[in-house]
């Protein structure tokens, strides 16, 4: 199965709105006396204006941003080139606070394929968390994370026959 996906305009912009409330809500936090208070509202006020920026870029962005096929996987939102299903090993889904996504494995270094400096540090920050840097999820995609695993096992899991082929 393959499967080619673009941003849903309806759920980004939901998303925009969110953000946008977010950042007046931690904007008004800010404004109390406070000292905690201030310096976390600070702190949220600077994350939502950046979340808010790049929902803003993502409504307008018209470019395919997730495709699973017989060449790899590639998530524009993680990588800059398509990763080859000969460098990845497995793949697990996983539940963190509500939200669903898959945790992809690989043999090498996601920052193989990523060429833009913001989404190096992002993969780095990501690992040093203790988090999958390849994380995959239907978050402002058209579609849904069933059919994101159907994609994602359709090809893993006959990378991974291959390979006990090959050591038998």
């Amino acid at each position: 199965m393959n499967l080619s996906v673009k941003y849903d305009r309806k759920k980004v912009a939901l998303l925009l709105v969110l953000s946008i409330v977010f950042t007046g809500v931690s904007y008004g936090l800010a404004l109390t006396s406070d000292p905690f208070v201030f310096g976390v509202a600070q702190v949220a006020f600077i994350f939502f204006i950046v979340l808010t920026l790049l929902n803003m870029i993502r409504l307008m962005d018209e470019r395919e941003v997730l495709r699973i096929d017989e060449t790899g996987l590639f998530d524009r939102r993680l990588v800059d080139e398509t990763i080859p299903w000969d460098v990845l090993t497995s793949m697990k889904e996983v539940r963190l606070i509500g939200l669903r996504f898959y945790a992809v494995a690989g043999t090498e270094p996601v920052s193989a394929h990523i060429t833009s400096r913001p989404k190096r540090w992002m993969a780095r920050v990501n690992g040093l968390l203790g988090f999958y840097p390849i994380g995959i999820s239907a978050t402002g995609l058209a579609t849904d994370h069933a059919r994101i695993g159907e994609a994602l096992a359709a090809h893993l899991p006959q990378q991974s026959e291959d390979e006990a082929d090959e050591t038998e």
